[in-house]
């Protein structure tokens, strides 16, 4: 991580995190504020709060600019930060991370690396009724303002889903408001999101899709458990091992996964943190 972001204040917010492993970071980080979350009256550090919960807690405490960076999106090049930047009055958010809608041509963030500006996104949520989370129908007023891009009620950004996923509501009513995304530089060559790298317990994953996210998280993290400042989560995740043997024997089972951009990503984002040793 990133010590000297000049412009930003990072911040580790923990949401169900051990309290061994926030000891851990404490000690590794001293100098980084660690802020945990709690879904828990009972303060169990396991609890854990929903993305939207996070979301709305980050915008009633942050009422200016602020950015959130999931702990699976990866920055190799620090310069990057340096382009992040919004104008609430223009954009309703900035990002490297898009995704097309179904049917109404038009690209939307996705929350791996996000700009908001709390005070905007409270606006919104009070003007029309909605909030950061997964909702199925609007309330009139809100679906009335989506009429205007073309929404008829029913109809969704991934219309596959059925439903506005996290934030997607904000983000399409901003755009009726003619606000805009600032699109920042950096996906693929600076950053990079390697999806689902938090889903390590499920030990179950099928990984007969070489190019599916259940075996470049597999392949990733087994690379990274090789450096040895991750020794003490090698015992937690030895069933990888159990498993596939050896990073390198992963490769040989699916050989394919070479020629693809998700191990062309893992691999950047490793060789950025430390030398790797090819398999």
């Amino acid at each position: 991580m990133h010590e000297d972001l000049p412009g930003f204040e990072s911040v580790i917010v923990l949401n169900a995190v051990s309290a061994d492993d926030e000891f851990w970071l404490r000690k590794t980080l001293p100098n980084r504020p660690l802020v945990r979350l709690s879904a828990s009256l009972r303060s169990n550090s396991q609890s854990m709060l929903a993305h939207a919960d996070v979301l709305k807690d980050l915008c009633a405490v942050c009422p200016a600019t602020f950015c959130i960076q999931d702990p699976d999106c990866f920055v190799t090049d620090p310069a990057f930060y340096g382009s992040v930047s919004m104008d609430p009055d223009v954009h309703f958010a900035a990002g490297p991370f898009t995704k097309s809608t179904t049917d109404h041509g038009h690209d939307i963030p996705d929350t791996f690396f996000l700009m908001l500006h709390g005070a905007a996104v409270q606006r919104i949520r009070d003007k029309f009724g909605v909030s950061a989370d997964v909702t199925v129908e609007l309330p009139s007023a809100a679906a009335n303002a989506l009429r205007t891009i073309g929404y008829k009620p029913g109809e969704y950004p991934e219309q596959f889903k059925g439903y506005f996923d996290t934030l997607q509501a904000y983000w399409l009513l901003s755009l009726a408001e003619g606000r805009s995304f600032n699109k920042l530089p950096g996906d693929g060559t600076s950053l990079y999101h390697i999806g689902g790298t938090s889903y390590l317990i499920n030990s179950d994953l099928d990984l007969s899709h070489w190019d599916f996210w259940p075996l470049s998280v597999r392949y990733f993290n087994m690379r990274l458990l090789e450096f040895d400042c991750l020794a003490r989560f090698r015992e937690r995740f030895r069933y990888l091992n159990d498993i596939h043997g050896t990073a390198g024997r992963l490769l040989l089972d699916y050989p394919a996964f070479l020629k693809s951009s998700r191990y062309s990503n893992v691999d950047r984002i490793l060789n950025a943190v430390g030398p790797v040793a090819r398999a």
